[in-house]
Formats: structure tokens, C-alpha cells, sequence
């Protein structure tokens, strides 16, 4: 089995980049299907489901920043479409991001 410490560095490192799978695999020299069955096996979710909520995670850091609008930080996460970027979000963690910092924010107050 692959070093799936190496595939979670590689996301660490590039998630920014929304590489897909098949650029992992690569990098990694073996088979999407083999790097999907791995992950699969061990986090017990897909490598894009893997790379996705790491990207939410980092989102939800920069969130606490208030500075920022929502599409600021989906462009800052490298995301072309603001909207797909709340819909991930909203997908991931059940919230939009609007709702996340508003939240955020009451817990504050």
C-alpha cells in the first residue's frame, strides 16, 4: 500500500492548486483507481472527498478572519466560482459559509 502519508502531505502542500486526483496519482506514480482504493480503505472516504474537506478545513480557518468577503476567500483558495465554493461548503459542513461566520460571530458576542 502507498505511503498515504505522502498523499496527505501532497494535499497539505497543494490544495490551493485543486489538483485532481489523477495529478496525485501521478505524482505519486501509481494508478488513480489504486490511490482512490487506498484512501478508501483507510479514511473510509474518496480522495476527493479527502482533498475537498481539507480545503473546507482551511476555508474555515480564513473565515474567522471578518476582514474578507466569502468570494475573497474562494478566490483565495484558488476557486473560479464563488458559488461553487459556498455550495462545497454548504455540502461539507451543512452550513453556508455566510451562516459559518455568522455563527462565529454570535459565539463571540
Amino acid at each position: 500500500m502507498i505511503s498515504l502519508f505522502l498523499f496527505r502531505e501532497l494535499v497539505y502542500k497543494h490544495f490551493s492548486a485543486h489538483y485532481s486526483i489523477n495529478d496525485y496519482a501521478s505524482m505519486l506514480h501509481i494508478s488513480p483507481n489504486y490511490l482512490n482504493r487506498c484512501v478508501q480503505n483507510i479514511w473510509n472516504k474518496s480522495a476527493k472527498q479527502f482533498t475537498q474537506e481539507f480545503i473546507i478545513i482551511q476555508s474555515q480557518k480564513l473565515l474567522q478572519d471578518f476582514s474578507g468577503s466569502v468570494s475573497d476567500i474562494a478566490y483565495q483558495l484558488n476557486f473560479s466560482d464563488p458559488s461553487y465554493f459556498s455550495r462545497l461548503f454548504k455540502k461539507t459542513i451543512g452550513i453556508s459559509p455566510q451562516e459559518y461566520r455568522s455563527n462565529l460571530m454570535h459565539d463571540m458576542s
